[in-house]
């Protein structure tokens, strides 16, 4: 990642059963010679009207303890940066306006990040939920470290 740069992807979600669940994962790296700092936000859109963004939950973590720089998310047991719904635009970590703020993330020159997600559908989502569908995009933005207070 370069400081000032944003990386948007998705993680897709669609056609998920009571109790289901879905992973994914994002390598970050950090290749500058100054120290990054990074949040993500996410934006989700129903585009069939049903709401299914509101009961579904997302749980966003770094990798699974102890898997050093190959940074697995097998186990799902790193530390966790969100655990709530996935909403319109509330599923995340820190704040991608410029600046240090809670739930930011640092990187080193040179370090690497794993960040490990799991999207599920409730257990007891009602039958209004089958075949719902929903579109979400998360955006990761960096900033170098030094000089953004």
């Amino acid at each position: 990642m370069h400081p000032g740069a944003s990386r948007t992807f998705s993680l897709p979600v669609a056609g998920l059963t009571p109790g289901e669940t879905v992973r994914g994962r994002e390598l970050l790296v950090n290749d500058e010679a100054q120290g990054l700092r990074f949040a993500m936000r996410s934006a989700s859109v129903d585009t069939d009207g049903k709401g299914v963004r509101d009961i579904v939950r997302v749980t966003i973590r770094t990798a699974d303890h102890g898997t050093g720089s190959e940074g697995t998310c097998d186990r799902f047991d790193g530390p966790t940066l969100y655990d709530g719904p996935l909403g319109a635009e509330t599923a995340g970590f820190g704040d991608v306006a410029m600046g240090a703020h809670p739930g930011d993330r640092i990187l080193a020159p040179g370090q690497r990040e794993t960040l490990c997600f799991e999207v599920g559908m409730p257990l007891d989502a009602g039958n209004e939920y089958q075949g719902a569908t929903t579109s979400t995009s998360w955006t990761i933005v960096a900033e170098q470290e030094a000089g953004n207070p």
